[in-house]
């Protein structure tokens, strides 16, 4: 009798340490979700500053043709301004959707749209940003493109 009782005890005391134990770990792990989203937003941010930034450099070197096609003739195959992972149009757990204006052949292109949403939401409330020609950089934290209406980057 006093083994089944000191065994009774003792997967007590064990319940009672390893429970604790694995409830403490669950907002840690949603805690380090929600860090990863930050750090992904923050790096779709640089990223949408380095397409503008390469972008208006495409711009002043082929006036004739305007802004580029495609992101790729930014990247290594291109004009090398920016690195293959952002020509390739994912990035950082982001997806860049660009779009220049759709023009008659030999016209230049003068103005795009750039859309990143994240490839995969991490957490509620998770940003997709929204930029243009302009550079100014507008986010919302629906679960929806981003538009030119919503707020902008601060």
């Amino acid at each position: 009798m006093t083994r089944k009782l000191t065994l009774c005890v003792f997967l007590l005391i064990m319940a009672g340490w390893i429970a604790p134990m694995h409830w403490a770990q669950a907002p840690a792990s949603g805690q380090a979700t929600i860090l990863r989203a930050e750090a992904e937003e923050r790096a779709a941010l640089k990223s949408i500053r380095t397409l503008n930034t390469a972008l208006a450099m495409y711009h002043a070197a082929e006036p004739a043709k305007g802004y580029a096609a495609t992101l790729k003739e930014l990247g290594p195959e291109g004009k090398e301004y920016i690195e293959e992972t952002l020509a390739s149009g994912t990035k950082s757990g982001y997806k860049f959707d660009y779009r220049p204006e759709s023009v008659p052949a030999g016209t230049p292109v003068e103005h795009y749209t750039i859309v990143a949403r994240p490839v995969q939401l991490l957490v509620a409330g998770e940003k997709s940003f929204f930029t243009d020609e302009t550079g100014a950089i507008r986010f919302t934290t629906e679960n929806r493109a981003a538009k030119p209406t919503d707020p902008p980057i601060k």
